[in-house]
């Protein structure tokens, strides 16, 4: 496989009067051609106003591409705010947003809108003051939420469900557990979360209603889950001595794999049938390089890949077993094909 820069059109307005840009914060593709930028443009803003006048007047950002990432046009189809996520499922594209009201920007609306022509005309479906977090739905009219109720101090979160594509959403308030760290929803439905107390990992079954409670072996302390493309649930954790390790469930044993990174910061990972790919970050003070690390036989083995730039990538999107992408700098893309 081989890496190579981009350099993209129609971005150039992204980016504030130091050369700095952080206003494209979402990167997400639905195939290798057609892909979407998403952020705000909180960061363009005066920097002397008050955070929270900037939240309050941001204007939520979407650039589409659907040559690959060559060229990109820039669309309005949401109201004021930030975009904060997008999912491709069943022909239908749906996109999270968020917008801030009230002189605190205490006063939350989050909005969720529809496509169903690869992102050329949206639709609202949804307003709700709620304060969503990260839409992920398992068919086009199945999905949950989690949200945080309260949005800047005693954070409480909460699962929701939908089954009308986002239109209207109950709360899963009978879930056994509190959520921690992160959850994952399979292609059939089980929402997958590891609950407050260690030593197991809960399965949902939106469907049927039903709990399961799995146990974890007592030399595994997860942080976090991770369902792949084909639905593998790992368990993902950092061991002192061996830096990132994640565990593939397998029936009733733990496949552990060990992540090429000991001394390095994982800045995403992702993971397609037998290969994984990880970005990751030298932690010391002198030097801020990415590197970027593939296993193709689920980490039994692993080689470093040379980026072509290598001291910014953010935000990473990923597509199918090899397509790859990295926004560097400004009107900068390094794509692997």
């Amino acid at each position: 496989m081989n890496w190579k820069v981009i350099k993209t059109n129609g971005t150039s307005n992204t980016t504030d009067g130091m050369g700095y840009d952080n206003v494209l914060k979402k990167l997400y593709f639905i195939n290798e051609k057609v892909g979407f930028f998403g952020g705000d443009n909180s960061d363009l803003i005066d920097y002397k106003i008050d955070w929270r006048e900037k939240a309050r007047i941001k204007d939520a950002i979407l650039l589409k591409t659907s040559d690959g990432g060559s060229v990109w046009k820039k669309q309005i189809p949401f109201e004021k705010g930030e975009v904060l996520c997008f999912q491709y499922i069943d022909s239908t594209l749906f996109a999270l947003t968020q917008s801030y009201y009230g002189k605190n920007a205490d006063s939350v609306r989050s909005h969720i809108y529809t496509s169903i022509d690869n992102g050329d005309n949206w639709k609202l479906s949804c307003t709700t003051e709620i304060n969503l977090r990260e839409i992920k739905f398992w068919t086009k009219n199945n999905g949950i939420v989690t949200s945080d109720e309260l949005p800047y101090y005693n954070s409480k979160e909460a699962i929701y469900e939908t089954k009308d594509g986002g239109k209207t959403w109950i709360g899963l308030f009978h879930l056994p557990a509190k959520l921690s760290g992160s959850y994952e929803l399979s292609k059939n439905g089980i929402v997958y979360y590891l609950p407050q107390l260690t030593g197991n990992y809960i399965g949902f079954n939106l469907t049927t209603g039903e709990t399961t409670t799995n146990r974890i072996p007592s030399n595994i302390n997860p942080f976090s889950l991770y369902l792949d493309n084909r639905d593998n649930l790992y368990l993902i954790t950092e061991d002192e001595q061996e830096g990132m390790l994640i565990y593939l469930k397998e029936k009733e044993n733990y496949l552990a794999i060990k992540f090429p990174t000991k001394g390095l910061s994982v800045i995403k990972a992702n993971i397609f049938e037998s290969s994984i790919s990880v970005f990751a970050q030298e932690q010391d003070n002198v030097s801020q390089k990415i590197r970027f690390f593939r296993s193709e036989d689920l980490g039994k083995s692993w080689n470093e890949e040379n980026l072509p730039i290598s001291y910014k990538a953010s935000p990473i999107a990923f597509f199918g077993i090899d397509k790859v992408w990295a926004w560097s700098l400004e009107d900068q893309l390094q794509v692997r094909e």
